[in-house]
């Protein structure tokens, strides 16, 4: 049924009218406690949706956005979500930036390092992308990532 009607609850995610928006993430973020791990067959129709979400300008779309987004982190614990948000860090929108690399702190913060072995790679392309980055917010978080880093992948350090 959610598949069905993910045309219908990106185009509200997407609409320019702040109540329709703000249910339909409302929405997606009650959904995805419930699936847990089967959202991933889900996680193509969505993810790119809501990243695209934290890049408007108005602070209660990305306010949304971020919410929905660590909803989805936290409680599907898919490590496919990486690759969006390696994609993501690379953007040109600061508050997308912002966003992607606070969900990869929770990433870090949440997953077994076990399932986390499988994207290391992604994961070190992303702190040392956001190392660089030219907002210090940005920065500022990718410290604490590469900080999760060491504490979870010490051997893989150098």
């Amino acid at each position: 049924a959610l598949r069905e009607l993910s045309r219908a609850i990106t185009n509200a995610m997407c609409s320019e009218r702040t109540r329709l928006s703000a249910t339909a993430c409302d929405l997606l973020a009650t959904i995805v406690p419930r699936l847990g791990d089967r959202f991933d067959s889900h996680l193509t129709l969505f993810m790119p949706e809501v990243l695209k979400l934290c890049t408007r300008t108005n602070k209660l779309f990305i306010a949304r956005a971020q919410k929905t987004l660590g909803v989805i982190v936290t409680h599907t614990k898919l490590v496919s979500v990486i690759y969006y948000l390696r994609e993501a860090v690379k953007d040109k929108s600061h508050t997308l930036r912002i966003a992607a690399a606070d969900a990869v702190l929770l990433c870090l913060k949440d997953y077994e390092p076990k399932t986390l072995r499988t994207k290391i790679e992604d994961i070190e392309s992303i702190v040392g992308t956001t190392a660089t980055d030219s907002n210090p917010e940005v920065r500022k978080i990718s410290k604490q990532m590469f900080e999760m880093y060491k504490k979870q992948f010490p051997d893989r350090v150098d």
